[in-house]
């Protein structure tokens, strides 16, 4: 129901009571005509297309066959629709109560299809039944309509199917609707007239987003009755509701017997001559109310509401404006005891005067920009494109043909641009003459571009940066050749140097129009960072240098400051602190990007009071939106997965990128002296197409960096380092946005280039899906997986619903069998006859060990409490999941326990819960808390609102002790009115640790990795750092997928040496070993084997024998030759006894006797796991491109894929704790490292990855992780969507032919399937 659109050209028929004659007020003239009526929807018959099968319906359908069913090979009817059929005369009902309808005129509306003959059934609505017609046969679809039905008082009302069902028949029956008469007003003149609307925007923050502690912006409210402290208003959301999901106002009196008066009022100061009318939504409790609207002295009646989220339209008569007039919005009247209403979507409609031209046929969606001047800028910056083209970019217009320089411009304007922006720097090249990047913008390329773009009949707007590169928030850097200088000094600079640049261009034929004196001046221009000292001096030396050229050459020029995040509020005091020093500046610009930004309200009300208060004009310099999350050039962009892409206001596709920009011309266009919009770099290309995944990936991106250096077509060249090394120094290379462009990567334009001519006309486009929202999903282990079965979808109009999904079966089912874990599921949506994916995040989480967590057995024999105001109950609004919650409040002080207490296993262990609600206090403390050993550790949730669930953890719970008693509670301090509820609390075993012995230990071995590593499912990347500011530096990119080790994490358990015995003196480990290997029994560089076997079995027959040793670790250090037998192989086989092969320098390799239970005895044969941990064949050259922070090479002897798994454990020091461990193997055919997987390394230093094969590996640290193609899968890989059996082959290093031969299965090369599984090994 949400910002409901009136289409313009509709015969205006407005729900509302009838306003008889002419009723004249000063000023004021209202006209109404004759009544009629019509009928509407009351919204109150539940699926009555029976699309969600037949629920909210009761059947008795005897021996009939009765069912939901569709027929997808009809023609007037696809849809879901009720079946029956009877082979005997069968008495059959099909009916729906609805209770407490209000009083008013009702009848019923249906559609039936069947048999060629009378079916015996009849429609009853209440006390009325009439009998169907025969029907006349299949997809010969006739509408019924019931006879009127008057309800005098609110009552019950039964709508029934009934009757008997004859004999043979059968029939179909959809789309139920119960609607209500209503009285309208038509318009004077013949029936045919046709008027167009438009919001006329004279009322502020009608839809209530806008609110200040609840309250709504702009609205006058007041109770002036009622019993005390049971009513109220709020501005609010309601997350459940289907038809509203955006802020209203919500009234409320909870009184049993007392009505409470109510006033809302806005007036607005200077309504204009035309004729007008009032619509708002509403809904609330099915009642009568003693509400009204008034226009001045103009009075509309409140219908009826109907109920919780069934909303409906209201609309006032028309009435006429003879001149300019003040006119006040009343809303006012009794809300009766119990009762509740919602308020949403005042809106004050004007008569559209001028003719309105039709919307243009086109790929988008676009909608009307009302309003727009006809002067209006629409403007582009494409400073790049000089240095683009010379490294060799290409661009087409819309028939595909290149395009020469003047060609592109052309473009342009045969786009409805009228303005390009050009930034200049100072001297952006080193001594040598290198370009310092990002397009190497001097004086002249701005003469170049805008030669070009005054052919093309454009204005030009210079954007001076008095920097020799990027100047936004974070840096204001003076030009080399300024440096040094004192104010006065840089001052005169200024001054020159703007007056001859601007010179320079005139002289050269550039139709100047605008003139940016900084760029993003937030905090310094010029080097000068202090708004008292030097800026305001900056900006008027800057403002005054383009007036002078102006006058002198009698070209009109303004000047323009720009400036940087809206969302802190800022703008207002910069605009007081210009006007105060008398800056003479003409237009004050903002960069707009969503993503940072904050909304467009506030972007708009900052402007409008800048406009307003100081006579300035107002205007976008920059915004852009993504298409895709997908990079181009093989530079990380600015948005990408895991940066800047959740909770947007805008989908991430061409739709998003049309609605963005139209609502920020929306915003200008709507704003006090806006006067234009500039999208940001829409031409800013991949030099070539880079696709991580193709064969030739690495000599596109050498290529492109090549061209980046020598063109300078990058955001930043190397070169730029000597200027600003923190930044360009460290981050170089290709473009940030190129997934933010106007054109695709190949240099075709998009739609969304005309979006400049679409705003003027409107654009429609056939209706497809946009995105498909990803939805989440939670399961404990062991449980059935439920995925919802709708999921909501964004239409190419902008608008969304929800869509019946199919989800991918067979990866529901791999998921169920891996375990715990996050897993990516996908699924089905479809369109006429279109396909699109789905997405679900699932989570599978591990067994929960508390007892009644949810609280769903309703009492508390699970928990202690302890202390006022808490207690579990069945809160349906304040659940997380479930029925239950524990719920707390009260009206004094709150303080409380609630505990539950166990013993657990060795382990490390995580406790959490969720809290929602609101709090009371400053004082307040909310948080959960474990007790053991003597020890308490807490963690503190925040309260962020009702249904704004915040997520508490306490995580390495660290047991060492079998037995171990613990105790787990959630501890509450609230002051007295505070209110919230806890639910959904869980304790997860998340690790393994090693037992305190009953007896004297041997050796222990390396130290192992302090979490399990997770199960096999994709994880989630880690998000890069978000940049503040375009440029984005360049960010290692997240991974597609890790490899996980083997499900057994390895060592573990009571290590315990073995092979042959350790000498009497127990020798110090060699030096090249790190600490993670000191306490490792030292063994001669040859193991005794045959010792090792019968140690093996031993520790077998312990475990067996003694179940308080869990597992077993066979630490033995093997610096030479490793050559593990299969008897060993099979000693160990099925046990929980892992063997450990240390290779000195913190590398060991490892192999389960869990992993092997799962290999066939005969597929059991000795295996090499000789290990070079001080090897360097890999060249420097190649590890240091990966930029790590540290690096370890090894080589593991290469005899051919393991037979069995095989986990490799790497310390990189303790200091890389909490860092990202990243194995690479070296391809030495194509001299280069193949990415194999990420490990967060352990507090002690530890990584672990699941090893393939031998060959040349180095491990990395890294800050951030990787995010790469994976080389090496192990086992059985997964088909994914985009796969082929080539790529498939190439990521895993073998040919075709050995891919086929491993998968007999597979008969047609070129027929795989999404989720089928390859055998690799």
């Amino acid at each position: 129901m949400k910002k409901k659109e009136f289409r313009r050209g509709i015969s205006v028929l407005l729900a509302a009571v009838l306003l008889l004659g002419t009723i004249s007020v000063e000023g004021l003239a209202v006209h109404a005509e004759e009544q009629d009526e019509t009928w509407q929807d009351t919204g109150l018959l539940v699926n009555g297309d029976f699309e969600d099968g037949d629920n909210g319906w009761t059947v008795s359908g005897g021996n009939a066959d009765c069912k939901v069913v569709n027929n997808t090979n009809a023609t007037n009817n696809t849809t879901k629709y009720y079946h029956i059929y009877a082979e005997e005369n069968t008495e059959f009902v099909l009916q729906q109560i609805i209770q407490d309808v209000a009083p008013g005129t009702y009848k019923v509306e249906m559609e039936q299809e069947g048999h060629t003959m009378a079916s015996g059934l009849s429609i009853q609505v209440g006390d009325t039944t009439g009998e169907l017609p025969a029907t006349t046969g299949w997809d010969q679809w006739s509408d019924y309509t019931s006879e009127e039905i008057v309800i005098e008082e609110a009552a019950d009302l039964t709508i029934a199917l009934t009757g008997t069902i004859q004999a043979g028949y059968w029939g179909d029956f959809d789309n139920f609707v119960l609607l209500k008469k209503t009285a309208v007003t038509e318009e004077p003149g013949d029936d045919s007239e046709e008027i167009s609307w438009k919001d006329s925007r004279l009322l502020d923050n009608g839809d209530f987003e806008e609110a200040t502690d609840s309250v709504p912006n702009a609205w006058e409210i007041s109770f002036s009755s009622g019993e005390d402290g049971t009513y109220g208003y709020t501005a609010k959301t309601n997350q459940w509701a289907k038809n509203n999901k955006t802020q209203m106002l919500n009234l409320w009196n909870n009184s049993t017997s007392q009505a409470a008066e109510v006033m809302i009022r806005q007036t607005v100061a200077k309504a204009p001559a035309g004729r007008y009318y009032l619509s708002f939504g509403l809904e609330g409790v099915a009642a009568q109310t003693d509400m009204k609207v008034k226009i001045n002295d103009v009075e509309l009646a409140f219908p009826a509401t109907t109920g919780w989220d069934v909303w409906q339209t209201v609309a006032t008569p028309v009435f006429t404006l003879t001149e300019e007039t003040e006119l006040t919005i009343e809303f006012s009247g009794a809300i009766n005891a119990g009762c509740w209403i919602d308020l949403d979507d005042v809106v004050l409609h004007q008569e559209e005067t001028e003719e309105v031209p039709d919307p243009v046929e086109a790929e988008i969606y676009v909608e009307r920009v009302e309003n727009l001047s006809d002067d209006f800028i629409g403007g582009v910056d494409v400073s790049s494109y000089v240095s683009l083209k010379n490294s060799g970019v290409k661009y087409y217009d819309f028939a595909g043909k290149e395009l020469d320089d003047q060609g592109f411009f052309n473009l342009l304007a045969e786009s409805g641009i009228n303005y390009v922006r050009i930034r200049v720097w100072n001297d952006p090249f080193d001594a040598n003459g290198n370009g310092y990047g990002g397009g190497n913008n001097d004086l002249a390329a701005a003469v170049q571009i805008g030669q070009w773009a005054t052919k093309a009949g454009m204005r030009v707007l210079i954007d001076f940066h008095y920097s020799d590169f990027w100047a936004d928030p974070d840096k204001q850097q003076a030009p080399k050749a300024w440096q040094g200088l004192n104010l006065d000094e840089k001052l005169a600079k200024v001054t020159t140097f703007t007056e001859n640049s601007i010179q320079t261009l005139l002289n050269s034929g550039v139709d100047v129009g605008m003139v940016q004196v900084g760029n993003e001046t937030n905090n310094g221009i010029a080097g000068e960072s202090s708004w008292s000292e030097g800026m305001l001096k900056v900006f008027a030396a800057g403002c005054d240098a383009v007036h002078t050229v102006a006058n002198e050459n009698n070209h009109p020029i303004k000047a323009v400051l720009h400036f940087a995040n809206p969302e802190k509020g800022t703008y207002v005091g910069w605009a007081k602190k210009l006007a105060e020093a008398d800056v003479d500046y003409d237009v004050f610009a903002s960069s707009y990007y969503p993503y940072w930004h904050g909304t467009l309200k506030n972007l708009q009300n900052q402007l409008d009071t800048i406009a307003t208060t100081y006579g300035k004009e107002v205007m976008v310099a920059e915004t852009s939106w993504a298409t895709t999350l997908e990079d181009g050039d093989g530079h990380d962009n600015t948005v990408r997965e895991g940066n800047n892409d959740t909770d947007m206001p805008y989908d991430f596709s061409i739709y998003g990128q049309a609605k963005e920009l139209r609502e920020v011309i929306n915003t200008i266009a709507d704003t006090t002296n806006g006067i234009g919009v500039f999208y940001w770099e829409p031409a800013w290309l991949p030099v070539q197409v880079y696709d991580a995944d193709a064969d030739n990936a690495e000599e596109v991106l050498q290529n492109n960096r090549a061209a980046w250096e020598q063109y300078g077509s990058g955001w930043a060249a190397s070169y730029a380092g000597e200027y600003d090394a923190k930044d360009a120094g460290k981050w170089y290379g290709g473009s940030a946005v190129d997934n933010q462009a106007l054109f695709d990567f190949s240099g075709h334009p998009l739609d969304t280039l005309n979006i400049f001519k679409y705003v003027k006309t409107g654009a429609t486009t056939e209706l497809k899906i946009s995105v498909v929202k990803t939805t989440t999903a939670e399961a404990a282990l062991g449980e059935e997986i439920c995925l919802p079965e709708k999921v909501t979808v964004t239409y190419s109009d902008g608008k969304s619903s929800e869509s019946e999904v199919t989800w991918d079966a067979e990866q529901i089912k791999a998921a169920q069998a891996n375990g715990a874990g996050d897993y990516r599921i996908t699924g089905v949506v479809t369109l006429n006859e279109k396909e699109y994916t789905a997405v679900c995040n699932l989570t599978i989480s591990p067994e929960n060990l508390l007892t009644d967590g949810g609280f769903e057995n309703g009492t508390d024999s699970a928990w202690i409490i302890d202390g006022n105001g808490v207690g579990i109950k069945a809160d349906s609004s304040n659940v997380r999941k479930g029925t239950y919650c524990l719920h707390f409040w009260a009206d004094t002080e709150m303080n409380f326990t609630v505990t539950q207490t166990m013993t657990l296993k060795t382990g490390v262990y995580t406790f959490g819960g969720y809290l929602e609600g609101k709090t009371g206090g400053t004082e307040d403390a909310y948080e959960i808390y474990v007790s053991y050993n003597g020890q308490e550790e807490t963690a503190a949730a925040g309260m962020n609102g009702w249904q704004n669930w915040s997520n508490p953890e306490i995580k390495d719970i660290t047991i060492t002790k079998d037995d171990t008693e613990i105790v787990l509670g959630i501890r509450v301090k609230a002051s007295a009115e505070a209110w919230g509820a806890w639910d959904d609390m869980y304790l997860y075993k998340t690790g393994e640790v090693e037992s305190e012995p009953t007896e004297s230990p041997a050796p222990s071995g390396t130290p192992e990795p302090t979490e399990s590593p997770a199960p096999s499912a994709t994880p989630e990347p880690t998000q890069s750092p978000a940049s503040s500011a375009t440029p984005e530096p360049t960010q290692n990119p997240a991974p597609s997928a890790t490899p996980e080790p083997t499900e057994t994490p390895v060592p573990s358990g009571t290590p315990e040496p073995a092979g042959t015995p350790a000498p009497t003196t127990t020798p110090a480990p060699s030096e090249d070993d790190s600490s993670s290997d000191s306490n490792i029994s030292a063994q001669k560089p040859e193991v005794d084997w045959d010792a090792v076997n019968s140690n093996v079995q031993d520790k077998v027959n312990e475990l067996v024998q003694n179940t308080n040793i869990n597992s077993v670790n066979m630490n033995i250090v093997c610096t030479g030759e490793a050559q593990v037998p299969v008897n060993v192989l099979e000693a160990i086989k099925g046990s929980n006894v892992t063997l450990a092969l240390h290779s000195g320098n913190g590398v060991a390799v490892s192999i389960s006797g869990q992993d092997l239970k799962r290999t066939p005895g005969n597929a059991l044969q000795k295996i090499d796991l000789t290990v070079n941990s001080a090897s360097q064949n890999i060249p420097a050259a190649v590890v240091a491109a990966k930029n790590a922070d540290a690096a370890k090479q090894l080589s593991v002897k290469d005899s051919g894929v393991f037979p069995v798994a095989v986990n490799i454990h790497v310390n990189v020091g303790s200091e890389n704790s909490g860092k990202f461990a990243n194995l690479y193997r070296y391809n030495a055919e194509k001299k280069q490292l193949e990415y194999c997987g990420t490990f967060q390394v352990t507090r002690n230093g530890q990584s672990m990855f699941a090893l393939k094969r031998g060959g040349d590996y180095v491990v990395t640290v890294t800050a951030t992780q990787p995010r790469e193609t994976i080389y090496f899968t192990s086992g059985d890989y997964m088909v994914k969507a985009g796969d082929t059996l080539s790529a498939i082959a190439a990521r895993n290093h073998m040919s075709l032919a050995e891919l086929k031969a491993r998968n007999p299965q597979v008969r047609d090369l070129h027929k795989i399937r999404v989720g089928q599984k390859l055998n690799l090994n």
